[in-house]
């Protein structure tokens, strides 16, 4: 009877689950697939340095993170060992949904520190709402429910987030409260997570009573290269209202460090070291140095190609006039680095104009009707498309009949806002 109802439970906190990744899906539908939170990156350019990685993944994107845990407090012997694994997608370019745990499956048994191997699930979603050069904003939701024995505990949080990243180096702030929908006089698991990028995180569980929480985190990461990065992690974390005594009384400030590999653009390789309460509130006579846990992790994105780090000014100036020193035709746009040179050509009517890719990633040159509305267009009844190709050199025609002081602007179909140069523009000019 008791594994009936705790499967009834369950199956009430997933169907609860579903409803917020739905309405997630249905709010998506009014802004279309991408431009609400600014400009998008595809999963076919999608960032190798986590610095320049955006708040949300890509349209179609999917993330799979698989971290470990161990408990390394002193005396514990690395027991529980705990699997929180999580699954994110992309649901739009600036929409976020997935499926979550803060301890998810404890392996090491009763005797390990887990007194059940399942006991939480967490679903959650995170909009990126602004967009602005180096800066980003957005807001979520989550859903959890924990413990799932004995009649399932559910709580809700909100979330709003910050990203600052301007390579090499991103700064991430969160602020998130927390609040029990029901059984509020049970502890539960709770997961104190440090944000990397996009749903890429660190960190550790905790117990916490089923009541109102906040929790601010704060990272800062810098690379080393573009394949490579370290991150140091602060919070501030508490209950608001205990069940005695007062948050100034019980917070805590856990802390974090993190090193992480990206060999490709498709999977990060990381681990990090995590104090759960290294310099807030405490109760206990052993030091809180001495509390510590230490997770390793794999995130996985299946078909995400990377985007190569712009070449600098100097370097395209160089290749371009390298590129260019005997062509078959003296108008010529290259790609290198993700990058449009230069950014506006001048051309006369009836022009021949060279594309040459010199990136390995596929790119074409198309015309829109305005900056920034990546979709084929035509100005003055001029336009033009190379369509996609990888590298090497394609051509295309100005009409003889365009009129000078038309300007087109194009861009890249393939990866539209992606670019280091999402336009560039061709200016028709009356023949010298």
């Amino acid at each position: 009877m008791t594994n009936r109802a705790s499967c009834t439970s369950t199956a009430r906190a997933a169907a609860a689950a579903l409803a917020v990744l739905a309405a997630a899906r249905v709010a998506a539908a009014g802004y279309g697939a991408s431009g609400y939170g600014g400009t998008a990156v595809s999963r076919e350019a999608w960032p190798t340095a986590l610095a320049l990685r955006p708040l949300t993944l890509a349209r179609g994107m999917v993330e799979i993170a698989a971290p470990v845990g161990f408990d390394v407090t002193s005396g514990a012997g690395g027991e529980p060992v705990t699997l929180p694994l999580a699954v994110h997608a992309g649901v739009t370019d600036w929409l976020t949904a997935g499926i979550g745990h803060a301890r998810g499956l404890c392996v090491t048994g009763a005797d390990g520190g887990c007194a059940t191997v399942y006991d939480d699930v967490t679903v959650d979603a995170l909009a990126r709402f602004w967009s602005a050069g180096a800066f980003s904003a957005g807001y979520g939701a989550a859903l959890t429910a924990a413990p799932l024995h004995g009649g399932v505990a559910l709580s809700a949080a909100a979330r709003l987030e910050l990203r600052v990243a301007r390579d090499p180096v991103a700064l991430d702030l969160a602020a998130i409260y927390g609040f029990g929908l029901s059984r509020r006089d049970v502890d539960r698991a709770a997961a104190v997570r440090f944000p990397l990028a996009a749903s890429v995180s660190f960190g550790a569980f905790e117990t916490r009573p089923n009541r109102e929480t906040v929790t601010v985190p704060l990272t800062a990461l810098v690379q080393l290269g573009s394949r490579a990065a370290l991150a140091a992690a602060v919070a501030l974390d508490g209950v608001l209202d205990p069940a005695s005594g007062s948050f100034g009384a019980s917070y805590r400030v856990p802390a974090g460090l993190a090193a992480i590999v990206t060999p490709s653009a498709a999977v990060d390789v990381g681990a990090g070291l995590a104090f759960p309460n290294l310099w807030g509130r405490s109760d206990a006579a052993r030091p809180r140095s001495d509390v510590r846990t230490l997770e390793v992790f794999l995130a996985v994105r299946p078909g995400a190609t990377a985007r190569r780090a712009a070449l600098p000014a100097a370097a395209v100036a160089a290749t371009t006039a390298a590129a260019t020193d005997a062509p078959a035709t003296p108008y010529a746009i290259v790609i290198a680095g993700h990058t449009f040179a230069p950014a506006s050509l001048e051309v006369p009517p009836g022009a021949t104009v060279a594309v040459r890719n010199l990136d390995s990633a596929p790119h074409s040159v198309t015309s829109e009707r305005a900056p920034g509305a990546f979709e084929p267009g035509a100005v003055a009844g001029v336009s033009f498309d190379t369509g996609t190709f990888g590298a090497g050199e394609r051509a295309f025609t100005i009409p003889a009949g365009a009129a000078p002081g038309t300007v087109i602007p194009y861009y890249c179909a393939t990866h539209r806002g992606a670019m280091r140069t999402p336009d560039g523009e061709l200016r028709i000019v009356a023949p010298r």
